[in-house]
């Protein structure tokens, strides 16, 4: 009899660890699936996080461009040339169709009155040190060239 009894004891044991290995399971399933979640979770807000910084990235740059520029939006920058004196200094912004119109030979006024333009779309898309940069060094990057006085050497149209 002694062995009926340890033998429904260990049977007992069993059902009971049985019954812990289940419960414990189930925990460790739960935890899985919330730890899938928050997974997701922080990937979406990590994605919503890049898109506002983006969005204040092109903000700034729309600020900036309006504020030395005039410019009010990447389309109008589109149509426009920035104009500088032969030091890189900022003169005014040309408009096409306002101010000169396509077939007008505007390389040729400007050289007359020793002034120089860029097209303006060529300031959007700049890492961040580019708006905090004076504009002969912002030229510079553009592939406009200044002698050690800085005076204008070469640019490129």
């Amino acid at each position: 009899m002694e062995s009926n009894s340890r033998k429904e004891d260990i049977m007992l044991e069993i059902e009971e660890l049985q019954l812990v290995i289940a419960v414990k399971t189930q925990q460790a399933n739960a935890l899985y699936t919330e730890r899938r979640d928050l997974s997701k979770e922080v990937e979406g807000l990590q994605n919503e996080l890049k898109l506002i910084e983006e969005g204040e990235a092109e903000n700034r740059v729309h600020k900036y461009m309006l504020t030395n520029f005039g410019i009010k939006n990447r389309h109008d920058g589109n149509s426009c040339f920035l104009i500088f004196n032969k030091f890189g200094q900022y003169v005014e912004t040309l408009r096409r169709g306002i101010d000169y119109n396509v077939n007008d030979d505007l390389e040729f006024k400007l050289r007359e009155r020793n002034q120089y333009g860029h097209s303006a779309s060529s300031w959007y898309a700049r890492c961040a040190g580019f708006y905090e940069s004076d504009f002969p060094t912002q030229l510079r990057c553009l592939s406009w060239e200044f002698g050690m006085l800085g005076e204008l050497i070469e640019t490129d149209w």
